[in-house]
């Protein structure tokens, strides 16, 4: 945004991105989320920010003693495969 002569104030920073698109919702002001968790809703206008270097990080944490169980180790096998696609 300071590259295209843009200014902005950080006011808020949220937890998730469930408080950011409520707060939005809510007439907070603007969020940003990644366009994979952008959830549709009718409160809201999704806007594109194209020509951009942001990147976001997912971290997976799995208690040692859980990671036998049959869902759990399914759930971490197929997040496996998705970091090594991605």
């Amino acid at each position: 945004m300071r590259r295209r002569g843009l200014s902005f104030e950080i006011a808020v920073e949220m937890g998730s991105r469930e408080a950011v698109r409520e707060a939005v919702a809510q007439g907070m002001g603007l969020g940003v989320v990644a366009s994979p968790a952008y959830v549709a809703d009718g409160r809201l206008a999704q806007v594109p920010v194209i020509d951009n270097d942001m990147a976001t990080h997912v971290h997976l944490v799995c208690r040692r003693e859980r990671r036998p169980s049959p869902l759990v180790a399914a759930f971490l096998d197929i997040a496996e495969e998705l970091r090594a696609v991605n």
